[in-house]
């Protein structure tokens, strides 16, 4: 999970086409290579004086015009109120796309005479991760009758190793580590 909870003032609207905007972001990158989203949680609150001026959306683009996108609500459908706005919930719009990237929500007004700011936006990311690949460069050197030095280059995203090993070239294996 990532949270922006830097305030992001929300300018007066003055009508539907020129309306006030207000962008918080989030972006996760070190996330394995080949993984893919499975669901987006997010929560947002955000603090206006008149509700139902306000429209949001979560993109992946800056602008929020591309897909994927999801709308969480739009003019005229937050009820005539002040205070905090919260949304919570989880989307399925992004899955498939890889996670190493910037989220957005966007915020704005559509009308003048208000004023308000996005407290804070939360994301969390759920993916699945590709197996890693098998080791390469292999080596194993004896060390005595009973020991033997084992050496291979590490594999990105592995975090353990299993060791089996066989009395007989034929025989059954059994894991040792």
């Amino acid at each position: 999970s990532l949270t922006n909870s830097s305030n992001e003032n929300i300018p007066d609207g003055v009508s539907t086409s020129n309306a006030g905007t207000a962008v918080s972001s989030v972006t996760f990158s070190g996330i394995p290579s080949g993984s893919t989203i499975t669901n987006v949680v997010y929560e947002t609150d955000v603090y206006h004086t008149y509700h139902n001026d306000l429209g949001a959306r979560i993109s992946t683009n800056y602008d929020g015009t591309s897909y994927p996108s999801t709308l969480l609500y739009s003019a005229g459908s937050q009820g005539a109120y002040t205070g905090i706005l919260r949304k919570d919930g989880s989307t399925h719009i992004f899955d498939g796309y890889d996670p190493n990237k910037t989220f957005y929500f966007r915020v704005w007004d559509s009308a003048s005479g208000d004023t308000g700011y996005i407290d804070y936006f939360k994301i969390t990311v759920h993916y699945t991760t590709p197996n890693p690949n098998a080791p390469t460069g292999v080596s194993a050197t004896a060390q005595s009758s009973s020991s033997i030095y084992i050496t291979w280059n590490t594999v990105w995203g592995a975090n353990q190793y299993r060791f089996f090993r066989s009395t007989s070239y034929s025989g059954r294996y059994s894991q040792i580590y």
